[in-house]
């Protein structure tokens, strides 16, 4: 199972996800074991904005003249 899968899980949906691969083991031992290896559970928050990189819209525009290429050539494109 790829590492990212685990990647901003609760400990209950940590605890459920080990539970269905079967293993036994409840949140609060998860949150304990989680200490005991230095691992800490991290809220998620947007970082504070920087100044405007001179490349950003045009990154944005040719990412839009890609997609728009792709849907009259027929290909799917998945909206992010």
């Amino acid at each position: 199972m790829s590492e990212k899968k685990w990647v901003r899980k609760t400990l209950r949906q940590l605890s459920k996800g080990l539970e269905n691969l079967g293993h036994q083991i409840g949140k609060t031992t998860i949150g304990r074991l989680l200490k005991q290896h230095d691992y800490a559970l991290r809220q998620n928050r947007k970082e504070k904005s920087t100044k405007s990189h001179p490349e950003r819209d045009r990154q944005f525009k040719y990412i839009n003249r890609v997609k728009k290429l792709f849907l009259r050539s027929g290909y799917p494109v998945r909206a992010c």
